[in-house]
């Protein structure tokens, strides 16, 4: 979600500066090539913050809670491997259950994976050491992230387990960028695929969690306190955007 708007928002602006055609390709070009690789800089700045953050949590080794299936959060997940990672919890992340492909995957790089259908979440968290979550984007004040997420955290707190986004830079945007997100009603059959007459089926994907209910924001300068608004809202929208 916010690192394509983000990535389409710099290309905007590096054309916006090109005075012809050829200068256009040229800014295009040049930005398709360093795009990627400052996208994997902050992913690995990111996750060594995220290491130590896990290894100061704590340093015997973990126990993991997670929903949905971050692609960052796997990987975090993956390098740290089962000499620090004692065992990943798996929401089943319904309607799509992409914590089912997660469970398998890590079971696959030889951790140990638990399933559990969603609603189970509040009641083990208690249980484990820390909660990890990804960002599909960060708003000021907000966590946005797959449906559920917002109860997840909410639990976390309650129980006194650190929760965590890893969020790099890429995933913050500005409020201004909010109409840019498409905060549909999903395809009812994928929750119940024969609803009878008069039943109505809402299937949202995301859900908005507030900031301050995390223990922290991790990105590529490091863990920030999730309070206020942190200092990384700093995109400038392109004016091409229509948000009308």
């Amino acid at each position: 979600m916010a690192p394509v708007l983000t990535a389409l928002n710099e290309a905007l602006q590096r054309c916006e500066l090109a005075p012809d055609a050829a200068a256009w390709r040229a800014a295009l070009a040049a930005w398709g090539r360093e795009w990627p690789e400052a996208a994997a800089r902050r992913a690995a700045a990111t996750l060594a913050h995220a290491r130590q953050a896990l290894i100061r949590t704590a340093p015997a080794g973990i126990r993991v809670l997670t929903h949905s299936r971050s692609s960052l959060v796997e990987r975090l997940l993956r390098e740290a491997g089962a000499g620090m990672i004692r065992e990943v919890l798996c929401c089943e992340s319904r309607p799509l259950c992409e914590g089912r492909d997660l469970a398998a995957a890590l079971a696959g790089a030889g951790l140990r994976a638990r399933l559990l259908i969603d609603a189970a979440a509040a009641t083990v968290v208690a249980g484990v050491e820390v909660v990890l979550l990804g960002a599909d984007a960060v708003l000021p004040g907000s966590l946005v992230h797959k449906i559920g997420s917002r109860g997840l955290a909410l639990a976390a707190r309650q129980a006194g387990v650190p929760a965590y986004a890893l969020c790099p830079s890429d995933r913050w945007l500005p409020s201004e960028a909010v109409p840019l997100l498409a905060f549909v009603e999903h395809p009812a059959d994928e929750v119940w695929a024969a609803a009878p007459a008069g039943v109505a089926v809402e299937n949202r994907y995301f859900d908005h969690t507030p900031l301050f209910w995390l223990r922290g924001l991790v990105t590529e300068q490091g863990v920030l306190e999730a309070r206020g608004a942190p200092p990384l809202h700093t995109m400038r929208l392109h004016p091409g955007w229509r948000l009308s």
